[in-house]
């Protein structure tokens, strides 16, 4: 489910050239949409820009240019038809909100967004519709999408536990949550949280967060399941530590905690993933289909949502076999 690709893929593929096809002669103003709208995000935020193209410069050029990727003059608009209300979104700089857009080939400044900024009362509803239109005037067509708020899910209880028995041989970690609405593929982070010291035990620790991405992609494939569970091999769990840390003899270590979170997104990323896959073996032809569910444009309009738990902690033999197991004692972590 990860999107940075998506979007740059995108663009590149709006302005490159074909040995079939002139683009010169046959180009036309198409815009670029990208939107994951979530309930539990205080504001949304829609990306708007367009395709470019100069027989006389290279795309990577004008990809630096303002003016070149985004519009002027655009109205972006979310209608919610269960409320019968209709929002024109602000223009802001996304760096200024805080979405500092990363260097590369695209200008960094400004980065421009369309923003919702729902008031008390009036926040997004799990299974509503909420219908996009980008119109761009001078007559021309708008660019529209649709997509389905996704609701709020849970996890089946003690699962995962408050406290987990991680064993580096042969106990797994089990996760599992109950599914809802238009949910469709999911991705699984455990957060390992732990602090560093460099002047000892009694020095000055420091709080040091690791991601670990358990799974991406995980799909829902029977709708009708109560619930959808995800096994964590506990040896995997030492080996991401292994990785993800340096044997440094001056670094002491503690475990303080784990988070585990599972992301769900809608049936347009779905659709989006699958398209990838298809086509990216060895034997195919490494011709990457455009995947769009924006009519009159190009991208991806869609809706996620996630739950959290916070705090979990391992039990004492977990934790004797991150101090002193096979994996990791090299790690130097502490009781």
């Amino acid at each position: 489910m990860k999107l940075r690709g998506f979007w740059i893929f995108l663009a590149v593929a709006s302005a490159a050239c074909s040995n079939e096809l002139d683009l010169t002669t046959t180009w036309k103003d198409v815009p670029i949409v990208y939107g994951i709208i979530s309930r539990k995000d205080s504001a949304q935020y829609i990306r708007v820009e367009k395709a470019f193209i100069d027989p006389s410069t290279s795309a990577l050029v004008l990809a630096q240019r303002p003016d070149s990727i985004y519009y002027n003059n655009v109205t972006v608009q979310l209608r919610r038809p269960k409320r019968n209300q209709t929002i024109i979104l602000e223009r802001v700089d996304g760096n200024i909100e805080g979405y500092q857009r990363m260097e590369g080939i695209f200008a960094d400044s400004p980065n421009y967004l369309y923003k919702l900024l729902l008031q008390r009362g009036e926040e997004l509803e799990g299974g509503e519709t909420i219908e996009l239109t980008v119109s761009r005037g001078d007559n021309t067509t708008p660019a529209t999408a649709k997509t389905t708020v996704l609701d709020d899910f849970t996890f089946v209880s003690g699962q995962p536990a408050d406290i987990l028995t991680i064993n580096e041989y042969d106990r797994d970690v089990r996760i599992s949550w109950v599914p809802k609405g238009e949910a469709a593929v999911y991705d699984i982070k455990i957060y390992v949280n732990i602090e560093e010291s460099t002047g000892g035990i009694n020095g000055t620790f420091t709080p040091k967060t690791l991601v670990w991405e358990v799974a991406t992609n995980f799909e829902r494939t029977d709708r009708s399941a109560a619930r959808l569970t995800f096994n964590v091999e506990g040896r995997a769990f030492y080996n991401f530590l292994k990785n993800a840390l340096s044997a440094d003899a001056s670094v002491i270590r503690r475990f303080k905690s784990i988070d585990v979170e599972v992301i769900a997104a809608g049936n347009e990323l779905l659709e989006y993933i699958k398209i990838r896959q298809a086509n990216t073996g060895i034997t195919s032809s490494q011709e990457i289909p455009t995947f769009s569910n924006i009519e009159g444009g190009l991208g991806l309009f869609s809706s996620k949502n996630n739950v959290l738990k916070t705090g979990i902690n391992i039990t004492g033999a977990s934790l004797d076999s991150l101090v002193d197991g096979s994996i990791t004692r090299n790690l130097n972590f502490k009781k």
